[in-house]
């Protein structure tokens, strides 16, 4: 890029941000969504409390109830819009 003589900040300011803005637009919509996934499928795993054990409390009782599935997938289409 020197051969167009323009400073390093100029250049990351009018070439890498809007070449950069779909990728980071992109994962700023699926980061929500992936980060309550990680977060049920943790707390299934190693906690006493919270949406996870609370989705999996019935399974291990064995008793009749909605699949968890069912329970939690509200959560992700609210946050995907």
């Amino acid at each position: 890029m020197r051969s167009f003589s323009i400073p390093r900040w100029e250049r990351i300011r009018r070439l890498v941000v809007p070449a950069a803005l779909p990728q980071i637009a992109a994962g700023m919509r699926t980061s929500p969504s992936l980060a309550v996934i990680i977060m049920v499928v943790a707390e299934y795993f190693s906690s006493t409390n919270g949406v996870g054990y609370v989705l999996l409390r019935p399974i291990k009782r064995d008793e009749a109830t909605a699949p968890p599935e069912q329970e939690a997938a509200p959560i992700g289409e609210h946050l995907d819009g």
